[in-house]
């Protein structure tokens, strides 16, 4: 998937991948009441949810939010079809904290991976995924929630007052 995806999201456009591949057997098919053009139009906002969960755009769809008008929320389907996506990839801080500490052990599992995976493919490793430590994923996890989790929510509040 690294070199189909041209090493961009190469998780996500897996995901989105395996998705579109087992939504197109016959008893899966839940777009069979759609028309040609509903299909294409669903199947693309799927795939742009899924590839949003790349914490490699967060900035980018921060913005998007940032410059979102709530006046022309009809017109920004899309946009808010990514943010609460993204947003519930990113939401494993407010479970249970014995929930949350096992998402986040398979989080840290999942990203190893990647990493090996990028050793083995000889590409360039995503510095963030390297795993260093307890102290240092309790940092990074006090970075998450101090910088993105309370901006969003933040921003949110104050968009909508």
């Amino acid at each position: 998937y690294a070199c189909k995806s041209n090493f961009k999201s190469v998780l996500e456009n897996y995901h989105a991948s395996n998705l579109l591949k087992l939504l197109s057997k016959e008893k899966n098919d839940i777009f069979i009441c759609y028309s040609k053009d509903e299909k294409i139009k669903i199947k693309n906002t799927i795939i742009e949810c899924i590839l949003s969960t790349d914490m490699s755009l967060h900035s980018n769809i921060v913005k998007e939010f940032d410059n979102l008008n709530i006046q022309n929320i009809n017109e920004n389907n899309l946009l808010i079809s990514k943010l609460l996506v993204h947003s519930s990839d990113i939401s494993n801080i407010l479970l249970p904290f014995n929930n949350y500490l096992e998402w986040s052990s398979l989080l840290i599992q999942e990203f190893s991976y990647q990493t090996l995976k990028e050793i083995k493919l000889k590409s360039s490793v995503t510095e963030i995924f390297i795993y260093k430590g307890l102290e240092n994923f309790i940092n990074g996890q006090n970075f998450f929630i101090s910088n993105i989790i309370r901006y969003f929510c933040f921003t949110f509040i104050y968009n909508n007052r």
